[in-house]
């Protein structure tokens, strides 16, 4: 459109065979769509290739430890990977912690470990706030966040839903999309989170039981001034 607008001679493409390095595949395009346009444009051709090539490396790898940790368990994954693009917003008493989960890679070990969705946030499609999948978890419409222990080990997932300043918790699920009465174990860490943070459970949600929302309505007053944010890794 532009070359017609400014009188250049557009070329037929159709008729020439194009070299297989230049038609990038499914993934490589997928790949592609992950890096940030700004880093994108100023990319070279091989550039783009090559950083394409590592990233896709980078997925296989971090694919290969999820499918791990749902088969054999979190135990087996790594304290510094588990750790890996998650960043502290509620200390604890007890020594365990909220963090949000800063990158979809860390959404896919979360679902291995708990053996649970989430990972349907590292992909693009039908799935999550917007039904589209990572897309609507790096414009932060959709939002994760975990329960850890002392050594990162994950026990709760919460999904808050954040268009347009809502932040209402959507879901709450612990090890294989556990709910209820099952969450109160976890019912102090839950009512801290609330608490520190000003989300509002969704109503619709149904994953708290009748004891925890009860307790994170009592507690009045929520947190003044947004989350405490401390980085771990990003």
């Amino acid at each position: 459109k532009r070359a017609m607008q400014e009188g250049e001679i557009v070329y037929d493409i159709s008729v020439f065979d194009i070299p297989k390095f230049m038609k990038p595949s499914g993934a490589m395009v997928e790949e592609l769509a992950k890096i940030d346009p700004a880093r994108l444009k100023k990319m070279s051709y091989p550039e783009a290739v090559a950083a394409v090539n590592q990233q896709m490396r980078l997925s296989a790898d971090w694919g290969a430890m999820v499918s791990m940790a749902r088969e054999k368990g979190a135990s087996r994954v790594p304290v510094e990977t588990r750790k890996l693009f998650t960043s502290e917003i509620v200390p604890l008493e007890n020594g365990q912690k909220w963090v949000r989960l800063t990158d979809s890679k860390a959404a896919a070990l979360e679902g291995g470990m708990l053996k649970h969705s989430s990972g349907g946030y590292d992909k693009f499609g039908d799935y999550g706030i917007n039904k589209d999948g990572k897309k609507s978890f790096d414009s932060g419409d959709a939002q994760l966040f975990s329960l850890r222990t002392k050594d990162d080990m994950p026990l709760v997932t919460i999904e808050l839903d954040a268009r347009e300043g809502k932040n209402l918790v959507k879901q709450v699920k612990g090890f294989m999309n556990k709910n209820g009465s099952d969450l109160l174990p976890y019912a102090d860490e839950i009512v801290a989170f609330f608490k520190n943070t000003g989300f509002k459970p969704a109503p619709y949600s149904g994953d708290l039981p009748l004891e925890i929302l009860k307790r994170i309505n009592e507690t009045g007053k929520f947190a003044k001034g947004g989350m405490v944010d401390k980085p771990l890794y990003s």
